[in-house]
């Protein structure tokens, strides 16, 4: 297993990523799916051969942008994205980490133990995100997603948004 350090040096790597500004960068391995704002591929980002997923938004979205934001200081189970940015004005293209295992197969099969570590990492995350005054908004067994390493990653920042510092405290 990874030590903390390792992750850790991992983790700033990806923050070195460039933005990313055009599909050209990208080789397409597989589509992964489709929604009503986007499509997400398996891909390889041809400057540094990393693997990872490219989700591509029609319009210009905030996603990946703030993203990278949450990135610094983040518990594990928050999505990581490599980078973002803008394809001119008609789409907004996010590289993140590729999490090909979706939670709800594993609900029926799991021990105890294993949802325990699941509820354990999605409440890291959006303690995290409340403590960055960041809501979610599409939080669903589809948007949580499974590492190699079994930590239980929180995905889609699609509907996210970020409270006013002026907001009250309560999130409704």
């Amino acid at each position: 297993l990874d030590t903390k350090r390792q992750r850790q040096a991992r983790f700033e790597d990806d923050l070195a990523a460039p933005p990313t500004r055009s599909e050209s960068e990208f080789r397409i391995l597989r589509s992964v799916g489709a929604g009503d704002f986007g499509s997400t591929a398996l891909v390889v980002h041809l400057p540094t051969q990393r693997t990872g997923c490219l989700k591509r938004v029609q319009g210009v979205s905030r996603e990946g942008q703030l993203l990278l934001e949450l990135a610094v200081g983040a518990p594990p189970s928050l999505l990581r994205a490599f980078a973002a940015g803008e394809e001119g004005p008609r789409a907004s293209l996010i590289f993140m980490e590729f999490l090909p295992e979706v939670l709800e197969p594993h609900c029926f099969a799991t021990a105890l133990l294993r949802a325990e570590g699941v509820l354990r990492d999605v409440c890291k995350v959006l303690s995290y995100l409340e403590l960055r005054r960041v809501v979610h908004g599409d939080l669903k067994p589809d948007n949580i997603r499974l590492r190699a390493d079994e930590v239980a990653v929180v995905c889609d920042y699609g509907h996210a948004r970020a409270l006013p510092r002026s907001a009250s405290k309560a999130v409704e």
